[in-house]
């Protein structure tokens, strides 16, 4: 199992305003996503981890839904209208690089200014750790035991974490 999903950073840039992360969730459209990159197979995750998985919590709210009206209101209630957006992706597996030019069409449909860039492994990795970027289209494989993943990319300690989206939350790191 497995998962491709965007990635704010959370430490610099306009995602650090929460209005600014809303309404950049309410513009995707998660099933145009479905269909046009995975060509209608898989399941669209509503959670961390797949109906499948023992640890799959049913019930759960998930992001926002999709509601671009609803994504112009915020960006402009948050005075962010034509901020710019620096979007990254690796260009393998294919579909991290196409889920990133939906997200980017989709992006500035309702006001965003998304520059998108394609970097191979180093370079990537490199922008991650110099927090050089603002939204990052990656992906995940699931280990069946969710302290895997969770420590990898929720904990705030983690060297994942701190590479790729700065994420702190200090009841999540009580887990």
């Amino acid at each position: 199992m497995a998962t491709s999903f965007i990635l704010f950073n959370l430490e610099k840039g306009p995602f650090t305003d929460k209005q600014v992360r809303l309404a950049a969730a309410h513009a995707i459209d998660h099933e145009a996503i479905k269909q046009a990159v995975f060509h209608g197979t898989g399941e669209i995750a509503h959670g961390f981890y797949a109906s499948a998985s023992p640890w799959y919590t049913d019930g759960v709210t998930s992001w926002p839904a999709y509601d671009p009206d609803k994504a112009k209101f915020l960006l402009r209630q948050a005075r962010a209208v034509g901020v710019d957006v620096t979007l990254q992706a690796l260009p393998t597996p294919p579909y991290m690089q196409q889920t990133a030019e939906l997200v980017q069409a989709m992006w500035t449909e309702v006001g965003f200014k998304v520059r998108f860039n394609i970097y191979d492994e180093f370079a990537l990795q490199q922008k991650r750790r110099e927090r050089d970027f603002h939204a990052d289209s990656s992906a995940a494989s699931y280990r069946w035991d969710p302290d895997g993943w969770f420590s990898r990319y929720i904990l705030s300690t983690a060297p994942t974490t701190k590479i790729y989206s700065g994420f702190h939350n200090e009841r999540a790191d009580q887990l």
